[in-house]
Protein backbone atom coordinates (compact mmCIF):
# COMPACT_ATOMS: atom_id res chain seq x y z
CA UNK A 1 0.00 0.00 0.00
CA UNK A 2 2.39 2.90 -1.29
CA UNK A 3 0.76 5.47 -1.02
CA UNK A 4 -0.33 4.80 2.42
CA UNK A 5 3.20 5.29 4.10
CA UNK A 6 3.51 9.25 2.57
CA UNK A 7 0.29 9.76 5.05
CA UNK A 8 0.60 11.80 7.94
CA UNK A 9 0.56 9.16 10.77
CA UNK A 10 -0.25 10.07 14.31
CA UNK A 11 1.33 8.11 17.48
CA UNK A 12 -1.45 7.51 20.10
CA UNK A 13 -5.58 7.21 19.41
CA UNK A 14 -7.41 9.66 21.03
CA UNK A 15 -7.44 9.96 25.32
CA UNK A 16 -3.68 8.71 24.75
CA UNK A 17 -4.70 4.52 24.07
CA UNK A 18 -2.66 2.77 21.67
CA UNK A 19 -2.85 2.41 18.31
CA UNK A 20 -3.73 -0.82 18.30
CA UNK A 21 -6.36 -0.07 21.29
CA UNK A 22 -7.86 2.45 19.05
CA UNK A 23 -7.86 -0.08 16.44
CA UNK A 24 -9.74 -2.55 18.26
CA UNK A 25 -12.15 -0.45 19.35
CA UNK A 26 -12.81 0.98 16.11
CA UNK A 27 -13.15 -2.51 14.76
CA UNK A 28 -15.71 -3.80 17.13
CA UNK A 29 -18.02 -0.65 17.07
CA UNK A 30 -17.68 -0.78 13.14
CA UNK A 31 -18.79 -4.34 13.71
CA UNK A 32 -21.59 -3.67 15.93
CA UNK A 33 -22.83 -1.01 13.24
CA UNK A 34 -23.31 -3.48 10.42
CA UNK A 35 -24.65 -6.18 12.55
CA UNK A 36 -27.20 -3.57 13.32
CA UNK A 37 -27.43 -2.62 9.53
CA UNK A 38 -28.14 -6.05 8.60
CA UNK A 39 -30.85 -6.48 11.47
CA UNK A 40 -32.49 -3.16 9.75
CA UNK A 41 -32.24 -4.22 6.52
CA UNK A 42 -33.80 -7.82 7.43
CA UNK A 43 -36.58 -6.15 9.31
CA UNK A 44 -37.20 -3.71 5.98
CA UNK A 45 -37.33 -6.76 3.80
CA UNK A 46 -39.90 -8.29 6.28
CA UNK A 47 -41.83 -5.39 6.08
CA UNK A 48 -41.93 -5.37 1.95
CA UNK A 49 -45.47 -5.51 0.59
CA UNK A 50 -44.93 -7.05 -2.91
CA UNK A 51 -47.73 -5.55 -3.89
CA UNK A 52 -46.35 -2.48 -3.95
CA UNK A 53 -45.57 -1.02 -7.53
CA UNK A 54 -41.74 -0.33 -6.38
CA UNK A 55 -41.19 -3.54 -5.00
CA UNK A 56 -38.26 -4.50 -7.35
CA UNK A 57 -37.09 -1.47 -6.92
CA UNK A 58 -36.92 -1.64 -2.94
CA UNK A 59 -36.21 -5.34 -3.42
CA UNK A 60 -33.12 -4.80 -5.34
CA UNK A 61 -32.25 -2.16 -3.31
CA UNK A 62 -32.39 -3.96 -0.44
CA UNK A 63 -30.38 -6.48 -1.59
CA UNK A 64 -27.27 -4.49 -2.72
CA UNK A 65 -27.34 -2.37 1.31
CA UNK A 66 -27.44 -6.41 2.67
CA UNK A 67 -24.39 -6.79 0.39
CA UNK A 68 -22.85 -3.74 1.57
CA UNK A 69 -23.21 -4.39 5.26
CA UNK A 70 -21.92 -7.96 4.27
CA UNK A 71 -19.16 -6.65 3.17
CA UNK A 72 -18.47 -4.36 5.87
CA UNK A 73 -18.86 -6.63 8.52
CA UNK A 74 -16.27 -9.33 6.74
CA UNK A 75 -13.54 -6.36 6.84
CA UNK A 76 -14.05 -5.22 10.14
CA UNK A 77 -13.74 -8.73 11.41
CA UNK A 78 -10.23 -8.90 9.57
CA UNK A 79 -9.47 -5.03 11.03
CA UNK A 80 -10.36 -6.61 14.66
CA UNK A 81 -8.52 -9.88 13.69
CA UNK A 82 -5.65 -8.64 11.99
CA UNK A 83 -5.25 -5.90 14.95
CA UNK A 84 -5.59 -8.63 17.34
CA UNK A 85 -2.99 -11.07 16.10
CA UNK A 86 -0.63 -8.07 14.90
CA UNK A 87 -1.02 -8.95 11.22
CA UNK A 88 -1.19 -6.08 9.20
CA UNK A 89 -1.92 -7.42 6.10
CA UNK A 90 -5.28 -8.05 7.93
CA UNK A 91 -5.93 -4.46 8.19
CA UNK A 92 -5.26 -3.86 4.05
CA UNK A 93 -8.60 -4.76 2.93
CA UNK A 94 -10.85 -2.28 5.57
CA UNK A 95 -7.57 0.49 4.80
CA UNK A 96 -8.55 -0.16 0.94
CA UNK A 97 -12.31 0.46 1.35
CA UNK A 98 -12.13 3.53 3.90
CA UNK A 99 -9.87 5.48 1.17
CA UNK A 100 -12.47 5.16 -1.62
CA UNK A 101 -14.96 5.48 0.90
CA UNK A 102 -13.26 8.78 2.22
CA UNK A 103 -13.20 10.16 -1.51
CA UNK A 104 -16.43 9.08 -2.10
CA UNK A 105 -17.33 10.93 1.03
CA UNK A 106 -15.60 14.28 0.25
CA UNK A 107 -17.62 14.91 -2.89
CA UNK A 108 -20.56 14.53 -0.54
CA UNK A 109 -19.10 17.27 1.56
CA UNK A 110 -18.12 18.93 -0.68
CA UNK A 111 -21.77 18.72 -2.14
CA UNK A 112 -23.17 19.25 0.95
CA UNK A 113 -21.56 23.26 1.10
CA UNK A 114 -23.19 23.90 -2.19
CA UNK A 115 -26.91 23.01 -0.71
CA UNK A 116 -26.55 23.89 3.10
CA UNK A 117 -23.86 25.09 5.03
CA UNK A 118 -25.66 23.98 8.60
CA UNK A 119 -25.65 20.22 7.29
CA UNK A 120 -22.38 21.14 5.92
CA UNK A 121 -20.97 21.33 9.02
CA UNK A 122 -22.23 18.21 9.88
CA UNK A 123 -21.12 16.07 7.49
CA UNK A 124 -17.61 18.11 7.27
CA UNK A 125 -17.19 16.81 11.43
CA UNK A 126 -17.86 13.28 10.47
CA UNK A 127 -15.54 12.87 7.31
CA UNK A 128 -13.15 14.70 9.58
CA UNK A 129 -13.59 11.97 12.30
CA UNK A 130 -13.55 9.30 9.51
CA UNK A 131 -10.05 10.67 8.28
CA UNK A 132 -8.94 10.04 11.90
CA UNK A 133 -9.80 6.87 11.88
CA UNK A 134 -8.29 6.38 8.98
CA UNK A 135 -4.84 7.85 10.10
CA UNK A 136 -5.20 5.55 13.06
CA UNK A 137 -5.77 2.34 11.61
CA UNK A 138 -3.07 3.49 8.82
CA UNK A 139 -0.54 4.24 11.73
CA UNK A 140 -0.78 0.93 13.16
CA UNK A 141 -0.22 -0.39 9.90
CA UNK A 142 2.62 1.23 9.24
CA UNK A 143 3.77 0.37 12.99
CA UNK A 144 3.24 -3.52 12.35
CA UNK A 145 5.01 -3.03 8.82
CA UNK A 146 8.05 -1.33 10.33
CA UNK A 147 8.37 -3.33 13.93
CA UNK A 148 6.96 -6.84 12.83
CA UNK A 149 5.14 -8.97 15.24
CA UNK A 150 6.33 -6.84 18.37
CA UNK A 151 3.69 -4.42 19.05
CA UNK A 152 2.92 -3.97 22.43
CA UNK A 153 -1.06 -2.80 24.14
Amino acid sequence: MGICTKLPTVASCCCGCTLRTGTLILGWILIIGSALGLAGAGSLFAALDKNDKDYGVLFGSLVFIVVIYVLQLLLNILLVVGATQNKPNLLLPYLWLDAILLIINLVNVILAFVANWATAIGVCLGWLLSLYFFMVVNSFYQQLKGRGHHVGV
